[in-house]
């Protein structure tokens, strides 16, 4: 049994609602160091506490995660910007 500190393996439907509910201004808010620094896909999904899938697959279908638009290297990896 886990209390509603301890972490499940399977999101809970409050969770998913609340990871949701976070729009770019509350992390802009919440993690001021990461303005205008380069992100991975791995890191940017870190922040926004979704899986890398989740924003590369946002990314494929509308191009954008969130309205934020990364720039692509030249391996082909994405880089967003937090501006």
């Amino acid at each position: 049994m886990h209390d509603a500190t301890t972490p499940t393996a399977h999101p809970t439907a409050e969770t998913i609602a609340t990871l949701r509910a976070r729009t770019l201004e509350d992390l802009r808010r919440i993690a001021p160091d990461h303005l205008g620094q380069p992100l991975s896909t791995e890191q940017l999904a870190g922040l926004f506490g979704v899986q890398a899938a989740t924003v590369r697959r946002a990314h494929c279908m509308s191009g954008h995660y969130l309205g934020l638009r990364p720039t692509k290297l030249n391996n082909g990896r994405l880089r967003w910007t937090l501006a």
